[in-house]
């Protein structure tokens, strides 16, 4: 018997947020469920126009944004086409600014729950740390 496969699920904490006008955000928010706010453990910085997040597992500091469900059966290709907006596959520039990584996500009931987060892979020396942790504060 295999196991099952885990749900499929995304932590967004910038462009890709709820009510945001970036037209990746709406594919996005299209064909997903939305289980709600949720707090990663890390830091938010301003790097020049963009939101980026370092993941710091036993942070006292935490990145604020929402936790989407995707479809089992699309998540793949959906993941795929978000990797490509954050700048991540074959024939893009390197070094990717950002990574696809698994995170543990705080929902504002408490549960904790994995998901897939894209995380700032550069070095933060010279970004802006937001210590309010939210990209709608600014």
């Amino acid at each position: 018997m295999s196991a099952t496969p885990p749900v499929p699920r995304l932590f967004v904490y910038g462009s890709l947020r709820m009510g945001s006008a970036n037209p990746h955000a709406a594919f996005l928010h299209a064909r997903s469920r939305p289980l709600g706010s949720g707090k990663m453990p890390g830091r938010l910085y301003r790097a020049g126009p963009q939101h980026v997040a370092v993941y710091e597992q036993e942070s006292a500091s935490h990145v604020w944004g929402d936790v989407l469900e995707l479809p089992p059966d699309r998540a793949e290709e959906m993941l795929t086409s978000l990797d490509r907006y954050e700048g991540i596959g074959t024939g893009l520039p390197k070094p990717a600014t950002f990574r696809r990584d698994r995170v543990n996500v705080a929902l504002e009931d408490g549960a904790v729950v994995e998901c897939w987060a894209w995380l700032y892979d550069l070095p933060v020396k010279g970004c802006s740390h937001l210590r309010h942790g939210d990209s709608l504060k600014g």
